[in-house]
């Protein structure tokens, strides 16, 4: 089996496995903290084997529903490599953060989930990225309503209905773009190298452009179809809150740029305005929504949304750099939100709880705790030398390059993320002791050990970006070519 389907099938498969099989939950978190392990040893074989060059590479392309052309097709290139990569890296740290989890079902779930969105990373058939698509929202569902808190069944229920309604959308234009292909060209295919080469009327283009849009602005989320959003991150487990913020919304950035991007370049082009004026207002909605928050898990919610519309903005600028900074953005946030939920969870394992008004002073005797959290908390906010800094600087050129009044704006936006992290972190982890009764144990050596890579590769990210942009660039200057020659 090819390295890719390795990825892919090995933890959806033992995921699969676990969930049918009898098995104390030791042993299943056992199982799922050596799958990761395996996972990581591939992605870094896949990263240094891959060659920095515009091509997908690593493909396999397989018959499925031949009938139908619709082909087991999957591949990477330099932009689903770092997410990849992201993905591979922060697992274990998932493992070691969350052993005190004692559900089978649980780590069951968390390897599925895995499987399932490195696969819709990987597709290039647009039937086999729906099928992953819609594999992830089973985990998510399951997690958020067996596992989850506060009410979690109309949580869960709630987060599934609203992206499933998406996810038709997504179905039916992915329909109605291949029936035209085989109209058009006499031959069915669903894979995004074909669509590409339909040809639609102008009131039909809109429609099925309208119905991948929606998709993927629900999974981002991009303003205003968040609603899902701070309830689910408060109410879902912390594997599920670091899959989703970290991974799971970025995926539907990614999916943008690797379908909708060389399907609809003309909409892309004359539309591209109006997603960087509503991912500006995406900013600053976010950001005021975090600055209210008590819950520090809803705060870190909000900041992931106002991130990510930061990541749309720069994406949208349709140029190099702009784009460059958003890709770059993706895993750098990725990186340090999902460590920082991590540590949220480990301050309300040991505090019970996670309000602000609550907590205080517990930096005192929790030191090394202290430090990580305030290392990933201005990754975050963009402190130089860090990933955060190097990717929001591109962003913000990038964006300058296209609209001097939408930069400016996007540049002043910062000043709140930097606002309501400090606040956060003066308040919980500095000043006066609010509980004498509330005591943080600091981390233990592994927690520092696991901790510690992720720090050195943020560093190196921010320190010396040109070997990591290297990679990227290729594939992107392709895809923004199609959409700007």
């Amino acid at each position: 089996m090819d390295i890719l389907s390795l990825l892919i099938f090995i933890p959806l498969l033992f995921g699969l496995v676990v969930l049918a099989l009898p098995l104390k939950p030791k042993i299943a978190k056992y199982i799922g903290f050596f799958v990761s392990f395996i996972t990581l040893f591939l992605g870094f074989k896949l990263f240094f084997d891959f060659q920095t060059v515009a091509k997908l590479q690593f493909e396999t392309v397989m018959p499925w529903i031949a009938n139908y052309g619709i082909v087991y097709h999957i591949g990477v290139d330099g932009i689903s490599l770092f997410i990849l990569m992201s993905t591979v890296f922060l697992m274990p740290l998932i493992y070691i953060f969350l052993w005190h989890q004692d559900k089978k079902g649980y780590w069951a779930n968390v390897m599925i989930l895995q499987g399932s969105v490195t696969g819709a990373l990987l597709s290039m058939d647009l039937i086999l990225f729906y099928l992953f698509w819609e594999m992830m929202l089973l985990p998510i569902f399951f997690m958020i309503g067996m596992y989850g808190s506060g009410e979690k069944r109309a949580t869960a229920l709630k987060v599934t209905l609203y992206t499933m309604f998406g996810s038709f959308l997504m179905l039916v234009s992915i329909l109605y773009l291949g029936f035209h292909h085989f109209k058009q060209l006499g031959f069915w295919s669903f894979t995004v190298f074909d669509l590409q080469n339909v040809a639609l009327s102008a009131d039909a283009i809109i429609f099925v452009f309208i119905g991948f849009i929606l998709a993927f602005a629900i999974k981002i989320p991009f303003f205003p179809f968040h609603t899902w959003l701070p309830q689910t991150y408060s109410d879902a487990p912390t594997a599920t809150v670091v899959i989703l913020s970290s991974i799971m919304a970025k995926l539907g950035v990614y999916a943008l740029i690797r379908f909708v991007f060389p399907i609809f370049p003309e909409l892309i082009a004359e539309y591209s305005y109006i997603f960087m004026t509503i991912g500006v207002i995406g900013l600053i909605y976010f950001g005021i929504g975090a600055l209210m928050q008590n819950d520090i898990k809803k705060m870190l919610a909000y900041s992931s949304a106002s991130h990510l519309s930061m990541i749309v903005v720069g994406l949208f600028s349709l140029n190099i750099i702009g784009a460059i900074g958003s890709i770059y953005l993706i895993v750098a946030h990725a990186i340090s939100t999902g460590a920082l939920f991590l540590m949220v969870d480990y301050l309300e394992k040991h505090t019970g709880t996670r309000e602000i008004n609550k907590l205080g002073g517990l930096a005192k005797n929790a030191p090394i705790y202290t430090l990580f959290f305030a290392f990933f908390m201005l990754t975050v906010i963009g402190l130089p030398s860090t990933s955060g800094f190097a990717s929001e600087l591109l962003i913000i050129f990038g964006v300058f390059k296209e609209s001097m009044i939408i930069g400016i704006i996007t540049t002043a936006s910062v000043l709140i993320s930097v606002s309501f992290m400090l606040w956060m972190f003066g308040r919980v982890l500095l000043g006066g002791t609010k509980n004498k009764l509330l005591m943080l144990p600091d981390l233990n050596f592994l927690m520092v050990a696991a901790l510690l890579p992720i720090m050195l590769l943020i560093l190196a990210m921010g320190v010396y970006p040109f070997p990591f942009i290297n990679l990227i660039e290729p594939s992107l200057v392709e895809t923004l070519k199609v959409v700007k020659p």
